[in-house]
């Protein structure tokens, strides 16, 4: 199954963290029925990592990074150059914090 972010959106502004829980919603609603889903970023002019983290980072969050690379396909994304950068900073923040809170967690105990 095939998930277009601009129809999801009706913009090529992918900015928003409501915008990002739209798409997670998608996302999560399509793999009910389907083993995987096609994300299309065809007719995306902006994109932020706000958005990314509200829409892929939730997922990653929820289900882990091993299921989010093995059930979500990403494409249309060769025009949007920062792409890859933006994910990979999101997957970092979300490494990092869980690094975060076991030092917290060290730390007060």
């Amino acid at each position: 199954m095939q998930i277009s972010v601009f129809e999801i959106l009706n913009s090529a502004n992918a900015m928003f963290h409501e915008d990002g829980l739209k798409l997670h919603g998608a996302i999560m609603t399509a793999l009910m029925d389907q083993e995987s889903v096609t994300v299309s970023f065809e007719g995306i002019k902006v994109l932020t990592t706000q958005f990314l983290n509200a829409s892929f980072g939730k997922l990653i969050v929820e289900k882990g990074l091993a299921f989010f690379q093995d059930k979500v396909e990403v494409a249309a994304t060769s025009h949007l150059s920062s792409y890859s950068t933006k994910l990979d900073w999101v997957i970092d923040n979300i490494k990092n914090n869980d690094a975060y809170r076991n030092i917290m967690d060290t730390v007060l105990a």
